[in-house]
């Protein structure tokens, strides 16, 4: 028995125990003496029970005070509503026994849990049916079937009798012993089929741990997601117009928090210390996207001032967005061009809606990740034919496979590295594994009658990088019969040594675009999604910018297409720095091109100018900021 349940079973022993008979004792002791001390215990106990009474109130108090936290603001926005938590720590399970005579209560919770998750699926396969269409929502018929199976019907409730053991304990020990039977399984198919049984055995283990793992939006119109974490694959999940702000007791500036927020247009604080341990039985919250403030339990006078503060961000959104038709500017000679980054089809609208001019970024992986599978060529290429169909007049830019890093396949262990930033990540895995490879080029060459295709090769360290892609991409081509066509080709600039030595690189490619997020990472050696080291990443060190500066001189020696779009690109506090650094593309989440529009049609071109010549003597990075600051707070004063 571990620690916690033995302390517990002391208490119940005390609390069980049986109550001592004083009656023979006070039999011996005279009258007067008994009415002392009869007085004596009544004193002594409203003592003590007035002690324990202000402790109760003190503690009780404080359960109802107010509690503001301190994060990180990742983006833009003030949010107040009800807690919604996100569990995901399937690791955390705990093993305990159940005493014979609780088995039936055990079997009855698992089958309980068992018939909510099998409504979930069904709910969700309705949604998805009606909302993007039959053939999507597939998948979760297949998962209701998986339910029925002996396995969950019969084994495992066999398990639970057998072994006396929680039901969650029983799920997790017998997805191991399936996930090693499939291992020998030569059919492809059917080996990859383990990946949607630990899906369906995840969902089933967070209904039994926490009824609120993945959350139920609809139960109210305000929700604040609360989460230790988010990864690329909760930007799938968590698309959902009830959700209002975001708070993470983990997580940097461009961590998948941030991204998520972003592209659903709320409030996101990160790297918020100890959340998770101070919610206790709160249920409202406050964000502040401005100053990272996280607030507990709000008073009603911090509600109302909130409302207050939500009503003018509304108003200013929408001056924003009356900017949206307004062309944007030109600049030396050349018209800037705002595309946006696309995380999955769903955000093709909100592209749309704000006049994106393209998608500056589509990442491929976070499909493969939301279905925990490999996606076969045929669906890569339904995927890829609508994003280009959706951009007719535009350029599509498709970033190949960057798997690895802080990317995940859920549904493979083969890729968990002790350092995967610096492992086998991203074209390292696909010049690898040349069948996972060959399946994106080929889904993705098919599809590029569709529209105007280009496509982006990640992590590009050097030159035999390049060539070793190009290579495989000739012979897919040429199987096709498409060795005639001339489809661009580009690379993301994230890697030091590729700015370093990126006129020789450009010479192979058409285009490049700055991977601002990893290219701060590594050139800082700062880990971007660790909050303890967030203020060592700092996208204004000189360093930065000389590399940005470094890859834009070679694009216009080379006349060769530059655009950046890391995070840095969607902040308006940067956008007069990268123009000045000589960017005139800039790919960003679709809710943040209005910001972005109104920052460009707002600075004077004075600004750009003394930028261009002095972003570099500026001492420290905290100089250039307060700059960038005070011209920031200029242009937003003004439209006060």
């Amino acid at each position: 028995m571990n620690n916690r349940g033995f302390k517990y079973k002391n208490v119940f022993l005390m609390l069980n125990a049986p109550k001592h008979d004083l009656a023979p004792e006070l039999k011996r002791i005279s009258f007067t003496f008994f009415i002392k001390y009869l007085f004596a215990l009544h004193l002594c106990s409203s003592i003590y029970l007035s002690a324990v009474c202000r402790k109760y109130n003190l503690k009780k108090k404080k359960q109802k005070e107010e509690k503001i936290l301190k994060g990180i603001p990742v983006s833009e926005g003030i949010a107040l509503g009800s807690i919604c938590i996100y569990r995901t720590e399937i690791d955390d399970i705990y093993t305990y026994s159940v005493e014979p005579e609780r088995i039936s209560h055990e079997l009855e919770r698992y089958f309980s849990s068992l018939n909510e998750v099998a409504m979930q699926f069904m709910d969700k396969q309705n949604h998805i049916a009606r909302d993007v269409g039959a053939k999507h929502a597939e998948i979760y018929e297949a998962y209701r079937l998986i339910l029925e199976d002996p396995i969950f019907q019969e084994e495992i409730p066999e398990s639970i009798r057998k072994h006396n053991e929680n039901a969650e304990s029983i799920i997790r020990k017998k997805l191991l012993v399936l996930e090693k039977r499939f291992e020998s399984i030569e059919d492809e198919y059917l080996r990859e089929r383990i990946y949607d049984i630990r899906g369906v055995s995840r969902r089933l283990i967070y209904n039994l741990m926490h009824t609120d793992s993945h959350c139920d939006f609809s139960r109210y119109s305000d929700n604040i997601l609360i989460a230790r974490e988010l990864t690329p694959v909760d930007s799938i999940y968590f698309q959902h117009r009830a959700l209002k702000g975001i708070a993470t007791e983990y997580g940097g500036k461009t961590s998948h928090a941030a991204i998520l927020a972003h592209s659903l247009e709320i409030a996101a604080v990160v790297g918020v210390g100890d959340l998770m341990k101070s919610l206790g039985g709160i249920r409202r919250v406050a964000i502040d996207g401005y100053e990272g403030k996280v607030i507990l339990n709000p008073s009603k006078e911090v509600e109302k001032v909130f409302k207050e503060r939500i009503e003018l961000w509304e108003r200013r959104k929408k001056r924003f967005e009356n900017l949206i038709s307004v062309p944007s500017p030109v600049i030396s000679g050349k018209k800037i061009k705002l595309l946006a980054n696309i995380n999955d089809e769903y955000e093709i609208a909100l592209a749309h809606k704000y006049h994106a001019e393209g998608v500056g970024l589509f990442r491929t992986e976070l499909q493969f990740i939301a279905k925990e599978r490999f996606l076969r060529e045929e669906e890569q290429f339904q995927i890829y034919k609508k994003i280009l169909r959706a951009f007719p007049q535009h350029e599509v830019i498709i970033r190949l496979l960057d798997l690895g890093g802080d990317k995940f396949l859920p549904f493979s262990n083969e890729y968990h590295e002790m350092n995967p930033f610096l492992g086998w990540r991203s074209i390292r895995i696909l010049l690898s594994d040349t069948d996972i490879f060959y399946s994106q080029l080929r889904a993705l060459f098919r599809a590029s009658k569709f529209g105007n295709l280009k496509i982006m090769i990640p992590m590009v360290s050097s030159l035999e990088d390049i060539l070793a892609i190009k290579n495989v991409m000739t012979k897919v081509q040429q199987e096709l019969n498409l060795k005639d066509k001339h489809i661009a080709i580009g690379i993301m600039v994230e890697v030091p040594s590729a700015a370093i030595e990126i006129e020789k690189l450009l010479k192979e490619v058409d285009f490049a675009s700055i991977g601002t997020n990893d290219l701060i990472q590594y050139t800082l050696a700062v880990d971007r999604n660790n909050e303890k080291v967030a203020s060592y990443y700092q996208p204004l060190n000189g360093a930065i910018l000389h590399l940005i500066r470094r890859v834009t001189e070679a694009g216009k020696k080379l006349k060769k297409e530059i655009s950046v779009c890391g995070e840095m690109a969607g902040e308006p506090l940067y956008v007069p720095l990268l123009l000045a650094l000589g960017l005139r593309n800039l790919s960003m989440h679709p809710a943040s091109l209005p910001r972005v529009k109104n920052m460009l049609l707002k600075t004077p071109d004075k600004i750009i100018e003394h930028l261009s010549k002095n972003y570099d003597r500026f001492n420290t990075v905290e100089e250039l900021s307060k700059y960038l600051q005070a011209n920031l707070k200029k242009i937003e004063s003004a439209e006060a």
